[in-house]
């Protein structure tokens, strides 16, 4: 992921925003993780995905959190 290169070493927090696909969602995590540093927290805005699924697929799924802005889709009315 060319944007994550671009994260200073020793940066506190990282929040994911990119569209709901967990390989994409993974392959920005896992960048992220290597490049921020093992300090870091990561977050993903997702509103649809398992957040345990992603945080599974990262060296230090303790550092990992859901963070969204909007309601998950589950929770809409009909």
């Amino acid at each position: 992921m060319d944007s994550a290169e671009k994260i200073p070493a020793g940066t506190g927090l990282v929040v994911e925003a990119v569209p709901e696909k967990p390989e994409l969602k993974i392959a920005v995590l896992t960048a992220a993780e290597a490049a921020a540093g093992e300090g870091a927290v990561l977050a993903s805005n997702t509103s649809s995905l398992s957040v345990t699924d992603l945080a599974a697929a990262l060296k230090r799924p303790a550092r990992f959190l859901g963070s969204t802005r909007s309601r998950p889709r589950s929770s809409w009315r009909s």
